[in-house]
C-alpha cells in the first residue's frame, strides 16, 4: 500500500522532494502547499501533482504524511496541524528560528506516536555514513573541524528571511552532535560582514568545548564568486587517539572543463538526474522516511530526530548570540 503524501513548502528544496516522491513508487503525492498558489501549481502541473493549495488544512485529512520544507519561521503552524491530522512528519532543517518555537515542536512531536524526522542530507550520504563508522574506531575524540563555503548568489536570494547559520552550517552542527555524541557546553563565535554588508553576515567561526572533553570548531561563509566550480565546498576534519578521518564532499568523483563554460564539479552525490530520475542523497532519506511510516522506524534509527533538530537550534542561536553579544556562551 502506498502512502499518501503532501509537500508544505515548494521553493527550491520543496520543489526537489516534490518530484523525488513522484518518483518513489511505494509514495502517492496527493497536493502540494505553497502560501503563493500560482508557485503551488506551478510545481504541481510539472510533476504531475493533481491537486495545489495555499493552506495547509486542506491536505488534510487526505494524506498519511507531509514534508515541511517552508522557511524556518513558518515551520510551527504547519507542523502542529499535521501533528493533530495525525500526520507522520519530515521537517527541514532548522526546526525552527526561535528556541521557543522549537520547544514547541519538540513538545507536540513527544506527544504524538507517529513519526518524525528531521532533514539533515548528509545522514544518507555514502561519504558522511563511512567517515561515522570510521570515527567510532577512533577511542577517544580529541578535535573536530567543519567548514562549508557557498557562493554569494544564495544570501543575494535568501539573506533577508534567514542566515547563514540556518540555511547552510545546520549540517554541520548536526555532524559534530551526530559524530561526536556529546553536547557543546561553551562556545564563542565571531563574524564578518564585510562583503555583504547592511548587517547581514558573510562568514563566521565558532570555537566550541563539548562535554567528552573535545573541541570543535565550524568556519562557514556564503560569498565565494558565483564563478567558483564548486558550491557548496565542505568538508569534516576528525581526530581521535587512533586516529584521523577527513571528509571533503566538493570531490564528486568527475571534473569537467568545458569551452565557455568553463570547469566544475557535477553533483553526482546530493540529488543527481540519472536516467530522468532524482537519486542521491535526498532521494534515499526520502526512500527511508517513506518505510519508517509503513513499516515502523528500525531498532537503530539513522535518521535525525526532533530532539537532535532542537538540540541543534539550540546551538545554532547559541553561535548568533555570541556574534551579537561578542561573549562566550554556555549552553
Amino acid at each position: 500500500m502506498s502512502v499518501k503524501v503532501g509537500v508544505i513548502g515548494v521553493g527550491f528544496i520543496g520543489e526537489l522532494e516534490t518530484r523525488a516522491l513522484t518518483e518513489i513508487p511505494e509514495a502517492e503525492v496527493i497536493g502540494v502547499v505553497d502560501s503563493d498558489l500560482r508557485r503551488a501549481q506551478e510545481v504541481a502541473d510539472k510533476y504531475g501533482v493533481k491537486r495545489s493549495f495555499d493552506s495547509a488544512e486542506a491536505l488534510f485529512p487526505s494524506v498519511d504524511a507531509v514534508v515541511i520544507a517552508t522557511p524556518e519561521s513558518h515551520h510551527k503552524g504547519p507542523f502542529i496541524k499535521a501533528s493533530s491530522a495525525g500526520c507522520h512528519i519530515l521537517l527541514e532543517k532548522p526546526i525552527a528560528s526561535t528556541l521557543s518555537e522549537g520547544q514547541a515542536i519538540l513538545d507536540v512531536a513527544r506527544q504524538s506516536d507517529r513519526f518524525t524526522m528531521v532533514s539533515y542530507v548528509l545522514r544518507f550520504d555514502p561519504r558522511y555514513v563511512a567517515a561515522r563508522r570510521a570515527v567510532d574506531k577512533l577511542g577517544k575524540l580529541s578535535s573536530l573541524h567543519v567548514c562549508r563555503r557557498g557562493c554569494i548568489d544564495t544570501p543575494r536570494r535568501v539573506k533577508d528571511w534567514t542566515h547563514l547559520v540556518f540555511y547552510a552550517l545546520m549540517h554541520d552542527i548536526d555532524l559534530l552532535r551526530w559524530y561526536t555524541g556529546s553536547e557543546v557546553e561553551t562556545l564563542y563565535a565571531v563574524s564578518s560582514q564585510n562583503v555583504l554588508g547592511d548587517g547581514y553576515d558573510d562568514c563566521l567561526a565558532a570555537a566550541m568545548r563539548l562535554a567528552n572533553g573535545a573541541i570543535a570548531t565550524i568556519d562557514g561563509s556564503w560569498v565565494m564568486p558565483s564563478e567558483v566550480a564548486v558550491d557548496p565546498y565542505a568538508r569534516a576534519e576528525i581526530l581521535g587517539e587512533r586516529g584521523f578521518v577527513h571528509v571533503e564532499s566538493h570531490d564528486q568523483g568527475i571534473f569537467q572543463c568545458l569551452s565557455g563554460e568553463g570547469y566544475s564539479f557535477p553533483d553526482v552525490n546530493w540529488w543527481p538526474d540519472v536516467n530522468g530520475q532524482i537519486q542521491g542523497d535526498l532521494k534515499r532519506e526520502l526512500e527511508y522516511f517513506i518505510r519508517c511510516v509503513q513499516f515502523g522506524k528500525p531498532s537503530s534509527p539513522v535518521a535525525a530526530t526532533i530532539e537532535d533538530g532542537y538540540e541543534s537550534l539550540k546551538i545554532a542561536l547559541a553561535i548568533r548570540d555570541s556574534i551579537t553579544s561578542r561573549r562566550p556562551v554556555t549552553l
